[in-house]
């Protein structure tokens, strides 16, 4: 048998059922059978135990097991609650779940209470010791080979590669694996591009891109890629490549935006933001640096308030809030023929978070003074728990089903710690934007 490693779930006498804000626990049978769990050693996941019944059993939680460690005793508890990881100290986060000893099967159920609990793992039974049954746990959530687009651009990563070669920083697809072709980079900028995918199994003509840092050839990951942090200055220079004034350029949205992201796994499943359905992930504070669509003639910033309650950088700034959030300049000002776009050259958008004030801006290009500012203080009793990362891409609602035909174009991307910058793009006009190196 593997060595194992979550070992056990040993079931008492339960009469009635009872339920605490944190925690849950079921009357259970009252034929006790132990079980004894373990995390084989090739198993891709650690189990981070948060609680478990009746709450007077030993050992008390929190405590984590890493896939191959030996056992080390039993764990009496009739059901137990737990985090999954893809990576120790609690690093690669996949989900929770809590799975109860009904009769000698490890089992879950579904509580509307708790609607992010998820049935994540498979138990397979790998013998018996006496009265003890033992079983194997892997994740139902596989790793699929990282989404990567070329990094031959100015992408502010570590490398040039054009295929994943590890380590090294990447910018990842965040849905439509198999769309290929979306993205094209030709040395010095990279391209998303709207027509219809030849090659998806749907029909899908956005994309979503952020970057991660992937550690070896099982695709383990940490939190180290260029732009992961709470704060810091993100910057790049955006070829806008639509005209939102007229269909069907009008139904897609071109971005350069920061969310907070809990689990930096590639997949839709992972992402979150501030939007008022918020993501698959539920909401997260999130920082429209640029968007298209919503002002038909330039473009806008925003600070989404999604969440109940709000996870807005400052819900009450009432001058960005709004459904459509703030148009800060015109694109006939950045050389566009069209009010709408598109625009001839690159244009440069940023933002600073700093000292809990966030610095909008944006250059026109051969400019060295910018071409707005805006600052905002947080001011949200939301704590943000995990870090923003940046998101690049332009998308369309699911139902449409015409193609775009632009392509919207980036390059430069830059991201410096907060302590590696001086002042702020107000105080410090020429240090940001074509002087930020």
């Amino acid at each position: 048998m593997k060595k194992l490693l979550l070992i056990v779930l040993s079931i008492f006498l339960l009469a009635g059922c009872k339920e605490d804000r944190k925690y849950r626990t079921y009357s259970m049978s009252e034929n006790g059978i132990i079980n004894s769990w373990g995390i084989p050693s090739d198993g891709g996941f650690y189990a981070y135990v948060t609680g478990g019944g009746p709450s007077s059993y030993q050992p008390a939680a929190p405590f984590e097991f890493a896939p191959g460690a030996s056992a080390w005793g039993y764990v009496d508890y009739d059901y137990m609650s737990l985090n999954l990881y893809s990576q120790p100290n609690q690093q690669g986060y996949i989900g929770a779940s809590t799975y109860h000893n009904i009769n000698g099967v490890p089992t879950w159920k579904a509580n509307p209470d708790y609607p992010k609990d998820k049935d994540l793992i498979t138990f397979t039974k790998t013998g018996m010791n006496g009265d003890v049954i033992a079983y194997d746990m892997t994740p139902k959530q596989k790793v699929t080979t990282p989404p990567i687009i070329s990094n031959n651009w100015s992408s502010g990563m570590d490398n040039k590669n054009e295929t994943l070669i590890t380590p090294g920083s990447y910018w990842v697809q965040d849905y439509g694996f198999d769309d290929v072709g979306r993205w094209a980079a030709d040395g010095t900028s990279v391209a998303q591009l709207t027509d219809s995918s030849t090659s998806a199994t749907k029909p899908t003509y956005g994309s979503r891109a952020y970057p991660i840092h992937i550690l070896n050839d099982e695709y383990k990951f940490d939190s180290l890629a260029p732009g992961t942090g709470f704060d810091g200055v993100w910057q790049i220079d955006i070829k806008i490549g639509s005209n939102s004034g007229a269909y069907p350029d009008s139904l897609y949205c071109e971005t350069f935006y920061l969310a907070e992201r809990k689990n930096l796994l590639w997949g839709a499943p992972q992402y979150s933001d501030g939007s008022t359905k918020g993501g698959p992930a539920g909401w997260s504070t999130e920082i429209d640096i640029m968007e298209t669509k919503w002002q038909k003639t330039g473009p806008q910033i925003n600070i989404p308030i999604g969440g109940n309650p709000s996870t807005g950088w400052n819900p009450g700034y009432t001058k960005i809030t709004g459904p459509n959030g703030l148009q800060v300049g015109d694109w006939t000002k950045a050389g566009a023929t069209n009010p709408g776009g598109p625009t001839p050259d690159f244009v440069t958008f940023g933002a600073q978070i700093a000292n809990d004030t966030l610095y909008f801006y944006g250059y026109l290009p051969g400019e060295t003074k910018p071409w707005y500012t805006e600052a905002v203080p947080r001011d949200n009793s939301y704590v943000q728990k995990y870090p923003f990362v940046p998101y690049i891409g332009t998308w369309t609602d699911s139902t449409t089903h015409v193609a775009g035909g632009f392509k919207t174009m980036y390059k430069n991307f830059i991201y410096k710690k907060a302590t590696d910058v001086k002042g702020n793009p107000i105080s410090n006009p020429t240090g940001f934007g074509p002087g930020l190196k």
